[in-house]
């Protein structure tokens, strides 16, 4: 074998490694390219994870407050009272989920103006109050916070009302029902319903349910909602159908 061939031979070794230290390099920078792409969609996927409504807008309506007491429970209890204490629960997860919470009371007072004593005008007041309060929030949920009330003590359960022929409003009050099935003391067969009575569902330009957590002429019922952790898991249960709303296409 000759000498040039020799060399030949070793040119070509050289130039080989070459070849194999760029075509490792590159495996390498794709490597740690994915590996950086990777960790930023899991970093957002965590963030997502952690905070699912980040930029979204919920108002709570705690029903009832100041001289309307709304239902009242077998012991006693006022409706307004138990309506705040989950409406404040709710408030906390929907923070602590990323996002932004209006209420439009946040105390046991009505919206209306003290000085004029005529009951029928402040619930008139407090109303329409309430309602523009909700119209001006540019919010992308709302909820109303209620207790139910029957003649029959023995009914119970907690049940969603949606404006009837609202779509958005339907797919979130089942979802919303969906979940407070699941947490209900008992076997509770109730559907979200339609309704085309309830004031501070009309004119709304967001999906919006009331949401009545059931009934304070249920003994055994009137006694949960009064519990401090029952309270927390109806506010988890509709936590849960509100995420699931923006996220179940």
């Amino acid at each position: 074998m000759s000498f040039s061939h020799k060399l030949v031979k070793k040119g070509d070794i050289v130039a080989l490694s070459k070849n194999k230290i760029i075509i490792i390099f590159s495996i390498v920078l794709v490597f740690i390219i994915a590996i950086f792409i990777n960790y930023n969609l899991l970093n957002n996927y965590n963030v997502t994870l952690q905070y699912p409504l980040s930029n979204k807008i919920i108002v709570i309506d705690p029903g009832h407050g100041g001289i309307d007491p709304g239902k009242v429970g077998l012991y006693g209890e006022d409706e307004k009272y138990i309506n705040l204490k989950i409406s404040s629960r709710l408030k906390e997860l929907l923070e602590s989920a990323g996002a932004t919470v209006i209420m439009t009371r946040e105390d046991n007072e009505g919206l209306y103006v003290e000085s004029v004593q005529n009951r029928l005008w402040h619930k008139n007041e407090d109303m329409i109050k309430r309602r523009r309060l909700i119209r001006d929030s540019d919010g992308d949920i709302m909820v109303s916070i209620h207790m139910n009330s029957y003649p029959d003590s023995r009914i119970f359960g907690a049940q969603t009302f949606y404006l009837k022929g609202d779509e958005s409003s339907e797919k979130l009050g089942k979802l919303v029902q969906e979940e407070l099935v699941e947490i209900s003391f008992k076997f509770n067969k109730r559907e979200a319903k339609a309704n085309d009575t309830y004031f501070i569902l009309k004119g709304n330009d967001m999906p919006s349910l009331v949401i009545e957590c059931g009934f304070l002429s249920n003994v055994e019922e009137e006694q949960m909602l009064n519990e401090e952790e029952y309270q927390k898991k109806l506010a988890w249960a509709i936590l849960k159908g509100i995420v699931r709303y923006f996220y179940e296409q």
